[in-house]
């Protein structure tokens, strides 16, 4: 059914993006408890759910069967630049100037970078490479 309205590829992206995701918003979770800024626990939980991301998507997602994983991962982390300038931005509005929580916030901004992220890994990291 859903295979007429949205790729098997995008599917599999959004699990796999899920688990990495999970990890973000888990790392961030911990960080903020700690007394960290959340605009600095965002950048840090991405950061570091990146390369599980990376290999989750090189592997599962889009069976990539290139040789060049460091240029591609080189790739991957130019992507996830983008992606978490796009992110930050819109946590501090969400934040700042909507005045909602930095939780959930942070779960907004992980559900808007989904297609920004697909997108940009299916184009640029996982594109052409051979």
């Amino acid at each position: 059914m859903f295979g007429k309205f949205i790729s098997k590829r995008f599917m599999l992206y959004f699990f796999m993006g899920g688990f990495a995701a999970t990890v973000d918003f888990a790392s961030y979770l911990i960080l903020v408890e700690m007394g960290i800024n959340y605009l600095l626990a965002h950048p840090i939980a991405v950061w570091a759910a990146s390369t599980l991301k990376f290999f989750l998507n090189k592997s599962i997602t889009f069976k990539n069967k290139s040789k060049k994983i460091f240029q591609q991962y080189l790739l991957s982390l130019l992507v996830v630049a983008v992606y978490l300038a796009f992110t930050e931005i819109f946590l501090l509005i969400f934040v700042k100037f909507a005045g909602l929580n930095e939780i959930f916030s942070k779960m907004l901004v992980i559900l808007l970078g989904v297609g920004l992220n697909y997108g940009l890994d299916k184009k640029i990291t996982f594109g052409k490479m051979k």
